[in-house]
């Protein structure tokens, strides 16, 4: 389980004193943990640990395009690279082409093309790809698609 992966790697990192790792890894296994036990006091699983990872990394993709103070700005990009490093290779998220053509291929089966399909739209996309996507960028690719 990746919940239990992320607890090992925090126990390392604080053996061999590396801070910034260490730090990250609890309060990412703490949200992580709290998701389960919010949902009926269960065990989190590997697609909702998955969500919180991503959650952190929109979070640290949002404090680098604030944030100009060199040192402040490495220790994020310390933590963008350990938060990928923990996503399993089938939750990396798709790349702008994978995104465009499935836009493009759901668009093309719509009895209808408007904004008003915008909702049809995205929750095919949920449903084909679990959230392993840019929603920011699937909403912009979908409102162009659906104009066009």
């Amino acid at each position: 389980m990746l919940l239990r992966a992320i607890q090992d790697a925090s126990l390392e990192a604080r053996r061999n004193k590396d801070t910034v790792r260490a730090e990250l890894l609890v309060t990412l296994f703490a949200e992580a943990q709290r998701v389960g036990k919010d949902k009926g006091n269960r065990e989190t699983t590997d697609d909702e640990t998955v969500r919180v990872i991503r959650k952190f990394l929109n979070g640290v993709d949002e404090s680098l395009a604030a944030i100009k103070e060199p040192a402040r700005r490495a220790k994020l990009e310390a933590e963008k690279v350990i938060l990928e490093a923990l996503l399993p290779a089938s939750a990396q998220l798709m790349t702008e082409s994978d995104l465009t053509a499935a836009v493009a291929e759901i668009v093309a089966g719509l009895p209808e093309r408007s904004v008003k399909a915008m909702g049809a739209v995205m929750s095919q996309l949920k449903a084909r790809f679990n959230g392993g996507y840019d929603g920011a960028m699937a909403n912009k690719l979908a409102r162009a698609a659906l104009s066009a």
